[in-house]
């Protein structure tokens, strides 16, 4: 699903009117026509309901007017609220107050008359993308009696106080029930913490032509299940284990041997040929009688129980024929990574998925990134992320595309930040994912997703996408997994055991 900035947005409305002859009027039109087809459809009974429509001074309170005139031929009883003078208004505002007038619809700039009855239906259009400074006077107070009350409310584009394009609220936003976006979505409403001020996000076309949108970057999507169709792959019949690439595993140390197992598994069940695992050879047998199908590769550990940057040489030695190498589950802490990470950073040429503690010890000097062989992907979750940037969490969770996307652009590497509404960017495209839940909120959740990417990148030359794909099927395999054991009965090794529902599912719509 494709996503629009703001910017964006008005160039399309700019493309519509210059060379299709669509005016602003015409837009505003099919914007009220297709939220009151929404309501109409979707709202039991509402013919009989009283609506309360709340409406600003630009384009955004003009699709209010229009969609008020549309209630009143319909016989609602529909009054609205105004939260500016009639000279502020926008010209199109202007146009459909005045008919409204005409119609005798009852409109008002009086807060402290107003009473939201529980049966009534809000629409907000107090603000809509334009939004450029914090909310006061009489629209936080509209917000504010909106939010306090138990109406049924509906946002139209994005809800009122609301930074369309990063999804935070400027000092207070409606908390709507719907949101109906208007041409494509928003992109603030699929990301952190835009995403919990609308349960539910409708996308309703306003007669912009699909031509319109296609000159634009597009530069933002939701990860849903079409994209996921389009970046599945079914195997060819004759086919070996050599065709679905060699994974190379660098994960567990002493009391952290679970994160290794989870990781390759995840490995395997996410479809590589093979798992070499590099294990410590004082516990070479441990490390075996964990996963069954991985092949271990020992490694010189002086008894010490754990790999280090002291066994480098015989590591990249031991990776040359690697698809993908992911590094840094349960690893030790102890150990001194970086000089590691350095050398295999600067001489190999292959997908390199750098988490947990591996992320730790790149942290430590992020310029080896940008003398780079490898392709790199980080997967940080939002507290290794706020550490790699130097801001504090809180920071992070409040501004998470825009950080993503500038650190990616930085060092030209992937970034996949979890957290809820995990998203994926190189810098130039972020993937918003559509799935996951908070029941995958426990350990080795991350280690599992880590060894999904390390199977999915080792044979494409799409990468991006297939770490996108990847996000996607982890969450997915957390969705089925909470379906049938619970919310708090997610665990890691449930979300592998999920991975081959998601892959029964994925192969039955693809084949169909």
């Amino acid at each position: 699903m494709d996503l629009i900035t703001t910017s964006n947005m008005k160039k399309a409305e700019e493309i519509a009117y210059r060379e299709y002859g669509i005016s602003p009027m015409s837009l505003m039109e099919n914007a009220a026509f297709s939220v009151f087809s929404y309501v109409n459809e979707n709202i039991p009974n509402f013919n009989n309901k009283s609506i309360i429509v709340f409406c600003g001074s630009g384009n955004n309170g003009g699709d209010g007017y229009a969609f008020a005139k549309k209630c009143k031929l319909n016989g609602n009883s529909v009054v609205v609220y105004s939260s500016c003078k009639i000279k502020k208004l926008s010209k199109n505002a202007l146009a459909n107050y005045q008919i409204c007038k005409e119609m005798n619809i009852p409109i008002t700039i009086e807060k402290s008359e107003i009473t939201l009855p529980d049966d009534a239906i809000v629409i907000d259009c107090l603000l809509g993308t334009g939004l450029q400074r914090e909310v006061s006077g009489l629209i936080l107070e509209y917000i504010q009696l909106i939010n306090s009350s138990k109406v049924f409310t509906i946002s139209v584009d994005v809800p009122s106080g609301l930074l369309a394009d990063i999804g935070i609220p400027m000092n207070h936003a409606i908390k709507a029930d719907v949101c109906i976006c208007l041409g494509k979505g928003k992109i603030g409403l699929f990301t952190q913490p835009g995403c919990e001020y609308a349960k539910t996000v409708i996308i309703k076309q306003i007669g912009i032509p699909e031509k319109a949108y296609e000159r634009l970057v597009k530069e933002y999507q939701v990860y849903d299940r079409l994209e996921a169709l389009n970046d599945y792959s079914i195997r060819e019949n004759i086919s070996s284990k050599g065709d679905y690439g060699r994974v190379y595993v660098l994960a567990g140390s002493k009391g952290m041997t679970g994160a290794y197992a989870l990781c390759t598994k995840a490995v395997l069940s996410g479809g590589a040929g093979y798992a070499y695992c590099l294990v410590p050879k004082s516990k070479v047998y441990e490390y075996n009688a964990l996963v069954n199908e991985a092949i271990c590769v020992e490694i010189e550990d002086n008894n010490l129980e754990y790999l280090s940057s002291m066994n480098k040489e015989e590591i990249i030695q031991n990776i040359k024929n690697a698809n993908a190498l992911v590094i840094g589950p349960g690893l030790s802490p102890n150990a001194d990574l970086l000089p590691l990470i350095r050398e295999i950073i600067l001489k190999v040429s292959i997908p390199v998925i750098i988490d947990a503690t591996g992320l730790r010890a790149l942290g430590e000097d992020l310029s080896i990134l940008l003398n780079k062989k490898a392709t790199i992907i980080i997967t940080p979750h939002p507290g290794e992320f706020a550490q790699l940037v130097g801001l504090s969490i809180k920071e992070v969770q409040k501004n998470r595309i825009t950080l993503a996307k500038k650190f990616a652009k930085k060092y030209d590497i992937i970034v996949l930040l979890k957290g809820h509404k995990s998203l994926v960017t190189d810098g130039n495209t972020v993937y918003l994912n559509k799935t996951g839940n908070p029941g995958m909120a426990t350990a080795g959740s991350g280690d599992v997703l880590a060894g999904i990417i390390g199977a999915n990148t080792a044979t494409t030359n799409d990468v991006i996408r297939q770490v996108a794909y990847s996000m996607y099927i982890h969450g997915l395999a957390g969705d089925y997994a909470k379906e049938n054991e619970g919310e708090k009965g997610v665990i890691a090794s449930l979300i592998i055991h999920y991975i081959k529902q998601v892959e029964r599912t994925l192969y039955e719509e693809k084949t169909r």
